[in-house]
């Protein structure tokens, strides 16, 4: 006769919920997604992790590809819900926005530490947690960036939705309105012109000090902010400080590298002493640029280097001005020792 036993073979939904925790803080995304549809215990315990332990900004959490369906709010049936498309299993999983408030995907201006940072309709930058929801509404008004104004009407107001937007002379110095006849462009007109890129130094919500940089025209210049400060800082030329086309931050998230479309990359160290005093540490590789080669900053700690991706894009129907990957190439970029 076989041993009785009073209670039977214990249930995996009935892990203790410390330890259902601490298990599931340690996962990949793709495995917390795939965790969530155990059972409506383990889906709670899912959704704490998501919200307190900011799931997709752990270090070792394989990059996965945020996505939602082109012309439509979202990629599923769920309104609010994203796609997540995990490269390390080639599969896709939905994920819900649990209600932050995302725009669509031409006003997504890039990712980093598991945050996006986007632009609501009225031209302002936001960043926001598409797994948790959190959302912070702190950086400055566009209107501080060095190249834009406010419009007011003859009482005074401003009016709303309306920018002026200052032309350079050849030195990038902004003119006096009385010197030139800026741009008037109202909000949509202004996403369209002025934003390119954008990417954080650090998780904002880790109490750390979170720098946001942001590439924006004209000349692909480079404008950076802190959460909760007063306006944009303007990393202003010397001659040379434009045609940036992607940017990375080092281990201490204390220098700044940007990458020029001519190869070349140039250091700032956001906390020094002259500020924002530029430091050449790879000169340019190639002497005819072109924007068609788009070319990305990838920080590689495992090869003791940066990598430079370059990717040529080649114009498929002019009249709408759309494009299509030709080749692309990646370069490993050795950068001259920092001054102590």
């Amino acid at each position: 006769m076989g041993v009785h036993h009073e209670h039977g073979p214990g249930s995996w939904s009935e892990l203790p919920a410390d330890v259902l925790v601490t298990v599931l803080e340690g996962v990949a995304v793709r495995d917390l997604c795939r965790a969530g549809a155990v059972c409506r215990w383990w889906r709670a315990a899912v959704s704490y992790v998501r919200g307190q332990h900011r799931a997709l900004s752990r270090p070792r959490t394989p990059p996965c590809l945020l996505y939602m369906a082109a012309g439509s709010t979202t990629s599923s049936d769920d309104p609010f819900a994203a796609t997540l498309y995990s490269i390390t299993d080639g599969r896709s999983y939905p994920v819900p926005l649990n209600g932050a408030s995302i725009p669509g995907d031409e006003l997504w201006l890039g990712a980093s530490h598991g945050w996006l940072v986007t632009v609501d309709d009225h031209a302002e930058l936001h960043l926001v947690n598409p797994v948790t929801g959190e959302r912070i509404d702190s950086l400055p008004s566009v209107a501080t960036i060095e190249q834009v104004r406010r419009v007011h009407d003859d009482s005074g107001a401003i009016v709303a939705d309306r920018y002026l937007v200052y032309p350079y002379d050849w030195s990038l110095k902004v003119l006096p309105q009385e010197l030139d006849h800026p741009m008037w462009l109202d909000s949509h007109q202004l996403i369209k012109y002025l934003y390119i890129r954008a990417l954080m130094s650090s998780d904002p919500s880790g109490g750390g000090d979170c720098v946001v940089v942001l590439i924006h025209w004209p000349h692909y210049q480079l404008s950076f902010a802190r959460p909760g400060d007063a306006h944009w800082t303007w990393i202003s030329p010397p001659q040379g400080n434009t045609e940036c086309c992607d940017c990375g931050f080092d281990n201490d998230s204390r220098i700044l590298y940007a990458l020029h479309y001519n190869g070349a990359i140039h250091a700032f160290d956001l906390h020094g002493c002259p500020a924002l005093e530029r430091e050449v540490v790879l000169h340019p590789q190639v002497h005819q640029v072109t924007t068609r080669i788009t070319k990305y900053l990838v920080h590689a700690p495992w090869l003791g280097c940066w990598l430079q991706v370059w990717r040529n894009m080649e114009l498929i129907d002019p009249t709408r001005d759309d494009e299509a990957t030709e080749w692309m190439r990646v370069y490993q970029a050795w950068i001259l020792r920092r001054r102590s």
